[in-house]
């Protein structure tokens, strides 16, 4: 059976798979465009690196067919299960997000994998880092060991903002609040003003907010912060809700399949959701 493409791309079990589905990754030079000057970062070297420490590709996608293209791979570790969390099961995963054709540099970013629905969250939290980027050519080994331990001491902090949020109540309001921010965000610029304030009017017009925030399952049935956040993030990231044009035709929208748009986008809605805590 072929490997399917998810928002958080193919499923692979072996460098190999990841090769088939993500041959850019594994590329042995630059694209030749590229000037002299142009800092090649090596995928297949970093993930040789960070293979070294017990993490493994879970998952990998690129942006087009370029050998050279930008691509995103996911890494897990076995010595990293499960958080410990009252009503959920959220794992730690490292987002390597790289290029060889200069359209990005080497980054390093912070996920998340939920089981309960094989979904995939990237962490964007006040005073953490949100992309680690290498700019040079020889990583050693110790420049990796010490991000990998940095990023494991920040899972500490997230695990603890996860639990705020899984305290936190959202009123029905906030919860349509939500839902209509995370819409917005997602289709970008036209439905926000010139001091960037979400035109709620112009949205209602486009999704009902109600379908937004209705669970998917059974496990998510809940008014938390959390859980409302991993209902509305699963939704749109997979085009799960009603879209209306102006005809007044129903339609869903395309999953965002994108891997760097997939990345940015969850970072604004963890974004939109720490802001609730602050409330």
């Amino acid at each position: 059976m072929e490997n399917m493409l998810t928002t958080v791309g193919f499923k692979v079990k072996s460098l190999d798979e990841l090769k088939g589905n993500v041959p850019a990754a594994f590329s042995p030079k630059q694209d030749p465009n590229r000037s002299d000057k142009y800092s090649f970062v090596p995928t297949h070297e970093l993930l040789a690196l960070f293979a070294k420490l017990g993490w493994a590709p879970y998952s990998g996608k690129q942006n087009g067919k370029s050998p050279f293209a930008r691509h995103i791979v996911r890494l897990e570790n076995p010595e990293f299960p499960f958080m410990d969390l009252k009503n959920d099961k959220v794992k730690p995963q490292i987002i390597l997000d790289n290029s060889h054709n200069g359209s990005s540099s080497a980054k390093v970013h912070m996920g998340l994998f939920r089981l309960v629905c094989t979904n995939g969250l990237v962490v964007a939290m006040p005073g953490l880092y949100s992309g680690v980027k290498f700019r040079h050519i020889g990583l050693s080994f110790e420049e990796v060991k010490d991000l990998v331990e940095e990023t494991m001491t920040h899972y500490n902090v997230v695990g603890e903002h996860i639990g705020d949020m899984a305290a936190r109540i959202l009123t029905p309001d906030e919860q349509l609040g939500f839902a209509v921010s995370a819409y917005a965000h997602r289709v970008g610029a036209r439905l926000f003003d010139e001091d960037g304030e979400v035109l709620i009017e112009k949205v209602l017009k486009e999704m009902n907010p109600d379908n937004v925030i209705m669970p998917l399952r059974d496990a998510d049935n809940g008014d938390d912060l959390w859980t409302k956040f991993n209902v509305i993030q699963e939704r749109m990231v997979k085009g799960e809700f009603d879209k209306f044009a102006t005809s007044g035709r129903k339609s869903h929208p395309r999953q965002l399949l994108n891997g760097v748009r997939n990345i940015e986008y969850n970072k604004v809605l963890w974004e939109v959701a720490e802001d609730y805590l602050d409330n």
